[in-house]
């Protein structure tokens, strides 16, 4: 390898001089130019030719390495865990009343003033109790719109929900009926279905001649026709026949007896007087010195001595004296 490097640059020496001679060696030197000898070859010190280098190979993307997990080491013991520490019990909090709900606006106050202007509104002070009641069926009939839903939880917030919305259920128009009839004063008590698929409530009113049945909720069209203010049981079960559902179904041995109810009808059972108190006080003699008084036959009268009370008591034998006969008589 050496010796070719050596020839390499020997001939590139060689080369060089031919160069040179060609331009400026004897003859053909230009003028002012000092004559220069040629270097002795063997007194150069050889170039070595520049190695190209080896062409870089471009450096590929490393692909990301998924990280390995360790593989467990199966010699080695699993350490025990330490025991997590139970969490602390949460303090169970105190009881809290539960709050009215803030959309419908309910207070006592606000109750009190709504029932206050609708009773106003409907009823005059020279009505009687059955005229109000009737004023009180219309208003509650007739001015709320039946949607089939009411909040039960409190039957005052649900009469003033009423009385606001103008919306509810059975119940809606059994709360509006009881506050407006409580305002009135006016007895009044809450009925409740027995049995079927379906709650009802309604009120029963006294207006002072007997308990009646008042319902102010209203009916679909193709229920049968019926006028739900002021009935008696026999009328609730006629229509309860007519229309099904249990509809007027109630206990009546929770309420008080009804006008036409057999409870009512029934005679008022008979006092008996109580028992007095027996005499234990020991018994007197009493000596009666009165003459006492003859008693007389039904119708008679006593006569005075001698008299008689018709002719058939007079003896036949018994003669008149003579001092008694009238004068010329025999």
């Amino acid at each position: 390898m050496y010796k070719i490097r050596r020839a390499s640059v020997c001939l590139l020496l060689l080369l060089m001089l031919l160069s040179l001679a060609a331009c400026g060696g004897p003859g053909g030197q230009k003028a002012g130019q000092p004559d220069t000898a040629p270097e002795n070859p063997a007194d150069v010190e050889p170039v070595e030719p520049a190695i190209p280098a080896d062409p870089v190979e471009p450096v590929k993307p490393v692909d990301p390495v998924k990280p390995v997990e360790p593989e467990p080491d199966v010699t080695a013991p699993e350490a025990d865990p330490e025991p997590e520490e139970p969490p602390a019990e949460a303090e169970e909090p105190e009881p809290v009343a539960a709050a009215k709900p803030t959309g419908s606006g309910y207070t006592e106050e606000a109750y009190d003033q709504v029932v206050a202007e609708v009773l106003d509104s409907i009823t005059t002070s020279d009505m009687t109790k059955l005229e109000k009641a009737k004023a009180i069926w219309d208003y509650a009939k007739g001015k709320i719109r039946y949607t089939g839903t009411s909040n039960k939880t409190d039957w005052k917030e649900g009469a003033y929900i009423g009385m606001t919305d103008k919306a509810g259920d059975c119940f809606t128009y059994y709360a509006v009926s009881r506050a407006l009839l409580t305002a009135a004063d006016i007895d009044n008590l809450e009925v409740t279905r027995v049995g079927g698929s379906t709650s009802h409530y309604w009120n029963l009113v006294n207006c002072g001649d007997g308990w009646y049945h008042f319902d102010a909720t209203p009916r679909s069209s193709k229920m049968p026709a019926f006028t739900s203010f002021m009935f008696t049981d026999e009328e609730a079960a006629d229509y309860t026949a007519r229309a099904g559902r249990s509809y007027y179904s109630f206990d009546g041995s929770l309420l008080p007896p009804r006008a036409g109810s057999e409870e009512a009808s029934a005679p008022a059972p008979v006092e008996t007087p109580a028992a007095q108190p027996e005499d234990t006080a020991p018994a007197v003699d009493t000596v009666d010195t009165a003459e006492p008084e003859p008693v007389l036959p039904e119708n008679e009268i006593p006569l005075e001595a001698g008299a008689f009370n018709n002719e058939a008591d007079v003896p036949e034998e018994m003669e008149m004296p003579d001092w008694l006969k009238p004068a010329g008589a025999a």
